[in-house]
């Protein structure tokens, strides 16, 4: 862009004339151009550049002090100082950068300009004389550029937020991406913080460890290899880590491709050192139970023994499946007295399922019989969730004398990873709900509103909806009083709270749904307010009232929004997304009824609904 800039800008110094002017007006049309003048401080501005300042439609001469105007506040500062620099004449004499602009019509561009400044005299006496600019509009790049940084951000935000330790590969090996976890994990371990730095070669590190003779290392490296050829699409394995305090750790690596054909690879490293730690116990039990069924064929009176004062919920049955000996824990855990010895198993359970004493009939034939995760309905309505074991034990003529059971309650694990479940589930709910919301407004703002104003006006009204979910999330989606979600929709007229805008009514607390709804309502209505009804002069005002009612059909909620004292209204020619929104989406949501009265004195909107369509439940 600079070299087609320059080659314009240093054409006939002499653009000055409106001959030649006219002929600035005839270059390509994407192309803004401009001629200052510093001798009588004014500005000639092409038509292309008229529009995109903002200005107007046609080309027109106007004071500098006039184009400087439009310089957006934000970036005013910045343009005046390159501006001042370029017209030292010791210094550069242009110069060339992105800027917004904002003209009278409010709307924002991005502009990318370029000014060349030309001086006359020699000496002491030289001065900037005049200055070429040319600019083009930017305003969608910069705006795909934003957006593109915003997705960035929330693919990184969602990274960041998992629990496992994420790291990206490009398709040669290199680290293009690690989320926080990581990078947490990288600080914690002086030793792994270069292999994982943004630009590392990973599979270099692999190779350095696999060199050293370490399996894992050498076993990650050829499945990385395969990924990044294309030879496999994933790669799972555990592997151990000494971390920096001397403690053994173990992971598990998932790695799998981005893509078909040469692509990268995403690989997540998760903490299984708590599994690990269980399954090592559960290893050590299932020892202790292999080393009671070498005491019984020694001895069964020492394997009665070991039972008796085993750690764990062990029972010892005979043939018939009565008890010979229990553990401690074999009590506690089924809150059973000691006066079960002798005692047939199914009499001390009679609520026992017939398939788990077919698997007892399966280990008294020999069999040994596990499961992780096993349902127990007690005879008291509970139930518990077991894992356990059943073997048979051998007497001392080596066959088999009954079963021994070993059982643990995870009940409580179940009850937590079930928990997990359901909120991952609810929030996923959730997640979908809020995009069909969202999806819902857009299609609807962008019925009812032109291109250039689309991106405010959307803003404007996902902010709205953004400011009922924030309170929704600050009670842990328990509901939101009616007052603070009408406090928050009109929080851009807070000085106008108890003056000009009254509220009135009892402490009503919403659901979820009726707070998204009413929420985006009243911020329609306040935006209508402040445009076209009481809100837009000095004067007029708004009463906000809501009720709660016994009626024929059962109790209700009323909401009335009234203004009176603004501009005489008239009915709009036609109805926009507004209209959709405080009436059509609220009769929708909430089974409502909903007049809407653009009276000459003042707008009057009335919302009547089931009071169990819009209250929240109690918790």
């Amino acid at each position: 862009m600079a070299t087609e800039i320059e080659n314009r800008l240093q054409g006939d110094e002499a653009l000055r004339a409106s001959e030649e002017r006219r002929k600035l007006d005839a270059v390509d049309a994407g192309l803004a151009l401009a001629e200052i003048n510093y001798l009588d401080d004014t500005g000639y501005l092409s038509s292309e550049a008229a529009r995109l300042f903002g200005l107007g439609e046609a080309a027109m001469i106007l004071p500098r002090a006039a184009i400087h105007a439009t310089f957006h506040p934000d970036d005013r500062a910045e343009v005046s100082r390159r501006i001042e620099a370029s017209l030292d004449p010791a210094g550069p004499g242009w110069f060339e950068m992105d800027h917004r602009v904002v003209g009278p019509d409010r709307k924002t561009h991005w502009l990318r300009v370029r000014k060349q400044v030309f001086f006359e005299g020699e000496g002491v006496e030289r001065r900037p004389s005049r200055a070429m600019l040319a600019a083009f509009d930017v305003t969608k790049e910069k705006t795909a550029s934003e957006a593109l940084r915003a997705s960035a951000e929330l693919i990184r935000n969602v990274l960041d937020s998992l629990p496992q330790e994420v790291v990206v590969l490009d398709s040669a090996g290199t680290v293009i991406a690690v989320n926080e976890p990581r990078n947490r994990f990288a600080r914690e371990n002086d030793g792994v913080t270069e292999a994982l730095s943004i630009g590392a070669d990973y599979l270099k590190a692999c190779r350095t460890s696999a060199k050293s003779g370490e399996p894992y290392a050498s076993a990650a490296l050829g499945g990385l290899e395969a990924l990044l050829g294309g030879a496999r699409d994933e790669l799972m394995m555990e592997y151990p880590f000494d971390d920096a305090g001397g403690s053994r750790r173990w992971f598990v690596m998932h790695a799998a491709r981005l893509g078909s054909g040469p692509a990268g690879v995403v690989l997540s490293h998760t903490d299984i050192t708590p599994q690990k730690t269980a399954e090592e116990a559960l290893r050590t039990r299932a020892a202790a139970l292999r080393r009671a069924e070498a005491l019984a064929r020694r001895d069964e009176e020492r394997l009665r023994l070991f039972i008796d004062h085993a750690p764990a919920a062990v029972a010892m049955l005979d043939r018939d499946m009565r008890y010979v000996s229990f553990s401690g824990r074999w009590l506690e855990a089924y809150g059973l007295a000691e006066s079960i010895l002798g005692k047939s198993y199914y009499d001390v359970f009679p609520e026992l399922p017939e398939r788990w004493k077919h698997i007892h009939r399966r280990a008294l034939s020999g069999e040994t019989l596990t499961a992780d995760e096993d349902r127990f309905d007690r005879a008291d309505g509970t139930t518990q969730w077991l894992r356990w074991e059943a073997r048979p034990w051998f007497d001392a003529g080596g066959l088999v004398g009954g079963i021994v059971v070993f059982s643990e309650d995870v009940t409580e694990r179940r009850r937590h990873e079930e928990q997990i479940q359901n909120l991952m589930n609810e929030v996923n709910h959730r997640a979908k709900n809020l995009l069909t919301v969202v999806q819902s407004i857009a299609r609807l703002t962008i019925k009812g509103t032109d291109s250039a104003a689309f991106a405010d006006v959307l803003e404007e009204r996902i902010a709205a909806l953004g400011a009922s979910q924030d309170l929704l999330v600050k009670s842990n989606w328990a509901g939101v009083e009616l007052s603070e979600l009408i406090r928050s929709q009109l929080s851009h007229y807070a000085p106008l709270l108890g003056a000009r805008i009254m509220l009135d009514g009892p402490p009503l607390r919403l659901n979820s749904s009726a707070a998204q709804t009413l929420g985006m309502a009243i911020h329609e209505l306040g935006t209508n307010a402040a445009k076209y009804g009481a809100l837009s002069n000095e004067s007029g005002v708004v009463r906000i009232v809501w009720s709660v009612f016994e009626g024929g059909g059962g109790p209700g909620a009323r909401l009335n929004w009234t203004e009176a004292g603004g501009p005489l209204l008239t009915p709009p020619a036609r109805r926009g997304f507004g209209h959709k929104v405080t009436v059509n989406m609220a009769k929708r949501a909430l089974e409502a009824d909903v007049a809407l009265d653009y009276a000459p004195e003042g707008l009057v909107w009335e919302l009547t609904a089931p009071l169990a369509n819009v209250i929240a439940k109690a918790l």
